[in-house]
């Protein structure tokens, strides 16, 4: 019989440090990407050779950038680091929320809402609102994760099939990605 040890975790202090650190990167992305605008650093062209303005090929390219880090995310808890799969999956989900809530959200709200659901037959506007919708459902089941990976959830809110959700949560994340290809293709390359 053999008995496996649990690896231990790291310690407080640098939990705490990742914390500050991951904070403090938070924060600064907000400030940069609330300061852009759209008449400032978000309003220039795009370095992709599209008619994308920066902050939309910034975020392309980010977004992708995040699903490579929720892939080594996974791989990490195939292999059976959770500690490494915890707060790497937790940075990549507040990284999402940010470029969601300062770049995604504020594009839909001031391009496609105003306008449905009378525009809603042309291709860009229903990409748009499906990716909106997925995306939105996909940074909820992301977000009831990384507090539930984390304890910060009551035990009345635990749901016992949560390694399952986060199966679904992470083919979500994938299946938003290329939505959101397709999204940035009918905006700025067709």
């Amino acid at each position: 019989m053999s008995t496996k040890h649990k690896a231990a975790g790291p310690s407080y202090d640098i939990k705490r440090a990742l914390a500050v650190v991951l904070t403090l990167g938070l924060i600064g992305s907000s400030v940069l990407l609330a300061l852009g605008g759209p008449t400032g650093v978000a309003a220039r062209p795009g370095f992709l050779g599209t008619r994308a303005n920066l902050f939309s090929d910034m975020n392309l390219v980010a977004q992708f950038v995040l699903l490579a880090g929720l892939s080594v995310g996974a791989v990490l808890a195939r292999r059976g680091n959770i500690a490494a799969h915890q707060y790497n999956q937790t940075a990549w989900v507040l990284f999402n929320v940010v470029l969601t809530i300062f770049i995604m959200a504020v594009a839909f709200f001031e391009y496609i809402a105003p306008g449905l659901p009378g525009n809603f037959g042309q291709a860009y506007v229903v990409a748009s609102t499906i990716h909106a919708a997925l995306g939105s459902l996909t940074i909820l089941c992301g977000i009831y994760l990384l507090l539930r990976m984390n304890q910060r959830l009551p035990r009345s809110l635990r749901i016992s099939w949560w390694k399952g959700l986060m199966r679904l949560t992470f083919v979500l994340y994938w299946i938003v990605g290329l939505i959101g290809l397709a999204v940035y293709y009918f905006w700025y390359v067709r």
